[in-house]
């Protein structure tokens, strides 16, 4: 994995995993910082702030979630419209769950459920 993407990769699941445990109102860049084991210089170097750390991963979040449950151009019966995507959601869910529980938590983005229905 190349050495940028890396650092982003930590510092997007150092984020997660103390908002499980803090909420994200609470965490702090310095939060972020040592359970990345990054430098200050580093977090600023790939984020302007903790807002465009959230949104960026939010915007990630959702983006997956709508690719992942288009339709086919080719539909050819009832259950290849309504269960491929339907699976392909609660594997999306699954494999992200920590994500959605933060967003979707009263700890969470206040604005969250109108972006989601955006």
């Amino acid at each position: 994995m190349e050495r940028r993407s890396m650092k982003t990769k930590k510092i997007i699941e150092a984020l997660i995993n103390i908002a499980v445990i803090k909420g994200i109102e609470n965490i702090t860049i310095k939060d972020i910082i040592v359970e990345a084991d990054i430098n200050r210089a580093t977090f600023y170097y790939h984020y302007t702030d903790k807002v465009f750390l959230l949104t960026e991963i939010v915007d990630e979040t959702l983006s997956g979630l709508v690719n992942d449950i288009e339709i086919p151009n080719q539909i050819h019966t009832f259950s290849d419209v309504i269960y491929p995507p339907i699976l392909t959601l609660f594997n999306r869910v699954e494999k992200h769950r920590l994500v959605y529980k933060i967003l979707l938590s009263k700890n969470g983005l206040p604005d969250i459920r109108w972006k989601m229905i955006e």
